[in-house]
């Protein structure tokens, strides 16, 4: 097994008053086969929901094209829960340098970046009071464009940009979501502000890689064309692993099916400790909806260093 993809289970598999057992995974070694071939089929039909499959092999350039303009401002506010701040959030903590937003302007590859999620009056205020809004881009992000969370932030910072902007607010609106439905793509025509589709295929918890996900950083100065170039090629390996136990992501599939009903995701270092939240997030979020009554209780948990 080749060093760019492994997975050692360790005490995952031996700690604990009930271990995970190896011969329990075993067991499931065909199942797990079948949902993989399932999976990569229903991403060959573009499927709803499984569109996440097809994102590393996208075309970049008008999220790119994107990005350079977000650039040109000093800061960027994107407006967005759960799938649509998740992603966001662990590109940042894990591709840019600590303290970013603190960094001196020639430090910094982009404008600043902050993410309004919960709607909490006392930290929106906090930040919008602020920023110079005449320096700002807000990137509105909701697949269904009814967020109630993020509905209620777009609806106020809106209403703040045309009291500061005037007929000038649209110009410093980026929205994201459906190509054709929702309150936030009819808001696009009316106003004329500048749009990004997500993918009719793919589902908010797994849009970190299509426009949600990639517009603001590659307005940051992350390498978006790399990042999709190492998402190919781990996928690429994944495909050839037709062993249980050389192919991590069944193996993952697999320990996760026969633990304990409680999990949780270990990191040690400080640039990805966001990513186990985003971990969890897309899999508490499934659990809890179509396997609800089968998987009732089971929760994850991310923790960093000790704790």
């Amino acid at each position: 097994m080749d060093e760019l993809l492994s997975v050692s289970v360790g005490g995952a598999f031996t700690s604990g008053n009930h271990p995970v057992k190896v011969e329990d995974i075993d067991s499931l070694s065909q199942k797990i086969e079948e949902t993989d071939v399932f999976l990569r089929k229903k991403g060959r039909d573009d499927a709803e929901g499984f569109g996440w499959i097809n994102l590393p092999y996208q075309n970049l350039t008008e999220i790119i094209e994107t990005g350079r303009w977000l650039s040109k401002f000093d800061t960027i506010v994107q407006i967005g829960i759960g799938g649509s701040a998740l992603g966001n959030r662990m590109l940042v903590n894990a591709l840019l340098p600590p303290f970013y937003n603190e960094l001196e302007t020639p430090l910094r590859k982009g404008p600043r970046f902050y993410l309004l999620e919960n709607s909490d009056p006392v930290t929106a205020t906090a930040m919008l009071d602020r920023l110079d809004l005449s320096k700002t881009v807000f990137v509105v992000v909701s697949k269904s464009g009814s967020t109630t969370e993020t509905i209620a932030h777009f609806l106020w910072t809106w209403q703040r940009a045309k009291e500061n902007l005037g007929t000038k607010a649209p110009e410093h609106f980026l929205v994201i979501t459906d190509s054709r439905r929702g309150s936030l793509r009819k808001f696009v025509r009316a106003r004329g502000c500048r749009s990004l589709e997500i993918p009719e295929s793919v589902g908010g918890r797994y849009s970190v890689l299509s426009s949600v996900g990639l517009a603001t950083a590659a307005a940051l100065g992350i390498d978006i064309e790399r990042l999709l170039h190492g998402a190919r090629e781990i996928d690429q390996r994944l495909v050839m692993r037709n062993y249980l136990w050389e192919n991590p992501a069944w193996v993952l599939a697999g320990s996760k099916c026969t633990s304990r009903k409680s999990w949780a995701e270990h990191v040690c270092n400080d640039a990805l400790w966001r990513l186990p939240f985003c971990f969890c997030g897309v899999v508490c979020s499934a659990l809890g909806g179509k396997f609800r009554k089968k998987w009732v209780g089971h929760h994850a948990r991310s923790s960093l260093g000790r704790y």
